[in-house]
């Protein structure tokens, strides 16, 4: 699947859940700071407008047409992650410290 055997993304789902590849999988589990939870800024490494929830090489956005999302990538502790946000990041995501982005 050229993931190079890397886990993208982990979503939560209840066993009555199904998903095809004509639609997004459910959203991700609360992405809302914990209490007490310290949270750190991750540097963005990569940012593309996206079209469409399919391949992510095929829906990057032209620049007439308006994004659905943003495919982020973002570096933590020397390691790259992933993340799909609603609005356009800034220089910095904010993570937990595990690296899972939190708003």
């Amino acid at each position: 699947m050229g993931l190079n055997d890397r886990i993208s993304s982990v979503r939560a789902l209840r066993s009555r859940d199904r998903i095809d590849d004509a639609r997004p999988a459910p959203v991700a589990a609360d992405c809302r700071r914990r209490r007490g939870e310290r949270l750190v800024e991750a540097e963005v490494a990569s940012v593309y407008a996206m079209a469409g929830w399919r391949d992510p090489r095929c829906n990057q956005v032209s620049a007439a047409a308006r994004p659905d999302h943003w495919d982020v990538t973002y570096d933590f502790r020397g390691q790259e992650h992933h993340v799909q946000l609603m609005t356009p990041p800034g220089r910095t995501v904010t993570v937990n410290r595990q690296g899972e982005p939190r708003q």
